[in-house]
């Protein structure tokens, strides 16, 4: 699949925790994304964190693209 802006992925934020991030910005080679944070994990967080140029993986600080079964 191409990345588009308003696509739903997933973003690998650390310790197992995948949070769900909507493309907002398409480069070459990497993507903006508007990560959704569940208030239950980190209720002094806000609810949606802005990350920039973000590359596809599945590391930490990554996205992929959710399992489609």
């Amino acid at each position: 699949m191409e990345p588009t802006v308003g696509r739903i992925v997933h973003y690998h934020a650390g310790d197992g925790i995948i949070r769900p991030a909507m493309i907002t910005h398409v480069w070459e080679t990497s993507v903006n994304l508007s990560v959704f944070n569940d208030g239950s994990y980190e209720p002094n967080e806000p609810a949606v964190v802005y990350a920039t140029s973000v590359v596809e993986g599945s590391e930490i600080g990554q996205w992929s693209w959710p399992d489609i079964e």
